[in-house]
């Protein structure tokens, strides 16, 4: 019955926003189904191009339907076909499917991933296929193409943008990123004093609770709380963005509605631990990135508070890559998502490197 009601209400929503979620003419929208879940697909722009982008979005328990909400990719769907899928336990995918949450892992979610292409290769057979990973959609898409080289042939170039391909350093240096401002806030004397007793008391909180283990059910206070600390030190939008950022994506009911269900994603992702999504994260991707040879474009926003910029240099440093076909490009005015915070130059430098090797 519980599934019954979760799957009555995701349907209510999807038909209270109808207009923006479900197909309209130049578009499509299918369902792939792996290990008994249910991934939402939108394909959005010119359909009849040869060449597919297929986003990847963040989370985990996040949802791929805020970067056509926001406009992010528009410019692109004007050349190319953008391809955005809902992961599983993800914005309005329909469960955890067999296995439950031992299947809430990369390597299982980059598997969901491979569905997702060859779909999309049986039913438009493109050309070419260029897959974008962003945050979480880093961590798999890295999983993707490092844990099996024959997927290299399926897709023509990949971009990643302020991916968690290595999430070891990016716990040490969002920290690191977190305290640096809490302890400039802490002494700033053009703040109120309570803002100042905030600031630290941050400080005093990573003293007193070091680097959490975000493997388990037990770290998820931790993770929520340093969560919390990057948001409120504008580590995801800058502050003269967010507004009309998080107003875009989510400026109505039925989208606020949905986003409660999104945390209910991340909690699942987040919690058990069954098996560590971390760990799993670490073993098959960041010790096999030397795996990827294929053009390679990475980008990354300068004020990224959750996954830090200096994890650009980090991923160009491991993938094989040759060096005329990888590239690294740092957006000086965004945090954790060009696409959003710097739409029109992050799509021309999308766009520059699918006409370069499409």
């Amino acid at each position: 019955m519980k599934n019954v009601f979760k799957y009555y209400v995701l349907a209510l929503i999807l038909v209270s926003c109808g207009k923006d979620f479900m197909e309209k003419p130049h578009e499509d929208f299918f369902y792939v189904k792996r290990l008994d879940a249910r991934f939402p697909v939108w394909v959005k722009g010119n359909l009849s191009s040869e060449n597919f982008l297929l986003i990847v979005h963040g989370g985990p328990g996040s949802t791929g339907t805020q970067y056509f909400r926001y406009g992010a990719f528009d410019y692109l769907e004007e050349d190319y076909a953008v391809v955005y899928w809902e992961q599983r336990a993800s914005g309005f995918s329909q469960g955890t499917g067999a296995g439950g949450q031992q299947n809430l892992n990369a390597e299982e979610g980059s598997l969901d991933c491979d569905a997702v292409i060859e779909v999309i290769r049986h039913k438009y057979n493109p050309k070419n296929i260029f897959l974008l990973g962003h945050s979480w959609g880093g961590v798999l898409t890295t999983a993707y193409l490092a844990n099996n080289a024959q997927r290299h042939n399926k897709i023509k170039g990949w971009i990643l943008v302020n991916g968690g391909h290595n999430w070891e350093l990016g716990q040490q240096l969002s920290v690191q990123w977190v305290r640096a401002r809490a302890e400039q806030r802490s002494q700033d004397n053009t703040l109120k004093e309570k803002d100042r007793k905030f600031w630290s008391d941050v400080v005093k909180w990573y003293d007193e609770n070091p680097l959490g283990n975000w493997d388990n059910i037990n770290s998820m206070g931790w993770i929520r709380k340093h969560v919390d600390y990057v948001d409120k030190a504008d580590g995801y939008f800058l502050p003269e963005n967010r507004k009309r950022i998080l107003d875009k994506i989510a400026g109505n009911t039925e989208m606020r509605l949905h986003e409660a269900f999104s945390f209910y994603g991340a909690w699942a992702w987040f919690t058990k631990g069954n098996p560590p999504i971390w760990e799993s994260q670490r073993s098959i991707t960041t010790e096999k990135m030397g795996n990827i040879t294929l053009p390679s474009l990475i980008l990354w926003g300068r004020h990224d508070g959750i996954l830090p910029v200096e994890l650009a240099q980090d991923a160009y440093d491991r993938i094989s890559t040759p060096e005329a076909d990888k590239s690294i490009i740092i957006f000086e005015q965004t945090a954790h998502s060009p696409m959003f915070e710097e739409t029109y130059d992050f799509n021309k430098v999308v766009k520059n490197f699918i006409d370069t090797y499409k």
